[in-house]
């Protein structure tokens, strides 16, 4: 039997359970049960259990294959991290390695270590989920406040970094490069109310769009002047958040959520605007943020 024995300790001492004391106590738990061990030993001195970065550890996770088992003192010396302890615990599964914790009775092929990994996996899937609902909700309040949370950014945009309150935010800045170009863009469709028109024209000034990206820009209301008819309507589809000034445009949040490996287009997470009619909303801001 090929065992890696794996230890650590945040600070060494020669008192209770010591790098040396964890090793030794190993060493002893396999020469009861097994007159044919072979050991090796990996030692992270000065390491603390919060993340799985560590020198020793990330050696022996290399080498896996050379081992028919990984045993430790207890199983928070590979990580004080469920999430960690679980992905760390599919590479020995993935490698055919046995798990063993000596002083928890964790075998993972004894009925109790089963029960232990059950407990920890409901344990990290409910950590999963706090962390995915603090970013959910930490990316909605950065979204109401008009900072920008990321994505493609919409054509005739930049984004633009500016320190608040000691922080770094994210605002999108119009690109005046780009600003009469929207406008003819705006201007084609509402003429013709033909976005195949709108492509030859752009084709014609040597822009080769496909309709999906035209109709990206003709359906954002980030180019529309923000007045109370726009947001009655906006409401219909999601709420809207901010101040009605004439002025500015709206942004939208969620608009197209992606999970199982495809975008949806109909969520109830989203706000701000969904997707509208083309024809209805272009009615509604004939007049284009900045003319």
């Amino acid at each position: 039997m090929r065992v890696a024995i794996y230890s650590r300790k945040s600070v060494e001492t020669d008192k209770g359970d010591s790098i040396k004391n964890q090793i030794k106590m190993c060493k002893e738990y396999f020469n009861l049960r097994n007159d044919k061990v072979s050991f090796e030993v990996f030692e992270d001195e000065g390491f603390t259990g919060a993340n799985i970065n560590r020198p020793s550890f990330k050696l022996m996770m290399k080498q896996l294959n050379d081992f028919d088992v990984v045993a430790v003192y207890r199983i928070d010396r590979i990580s004080r991290n469920v999430l960690d302890f679980l992905n760390t615990f599919e590479e020995f599964k993935k490698y055919n390695v046995k798990f063993i914790s000596i002083t928890e009775n964790f075998d993972t092929e004894s009925p109790m270590g089963k029960m232990m990994l059950l407990m920890l996996s409901g344990f990290a899937q409910m950590e999963r989920e706090n962390i995915a609902q603090r970013v959910k909700d930490n990316m909605r309040e950065l979204a109401k406040s008009g900072k920008w949370t990321g994505g493609t950014i919409p054509f005739g945009y930049i984004t633009q970094r500016v320190e608040e309150n000691n922080k770094k935010a994210t605002y999108l800045k119009l690109d005046e490069s780009r600003l009469q170009l929207i406008k003819e863009i705006f201007g084609k469709y509402i003429e013709s109310e033909s976005m195949r028109n709108v492509q030859k024209w752009l084709y014609f000034n040597g822009i080769k769009w496909s309709l999906s990206t035209i109709k990206n820009i003709l359906t954002s209301p980030v180019y529309a002047k923000v007045n109370k008819n726009v947001v009655e309507y906006l409401k219909n589809f999601g709420d809207v958040f901010g101040t009605c000034d004439n002025i500015h445009g709206i942004l939208s949040y969620n608009r197209r959520p992606y999970s199982n490996g495809k975008h949806r287009w109909n969520d109830k997470s989203m706000f701000f605007i969904l997707l509208v009619n083309m024809k209805v909303l272009l009615k509604l801001i004939r007049g284009l943020k900045y003319n």
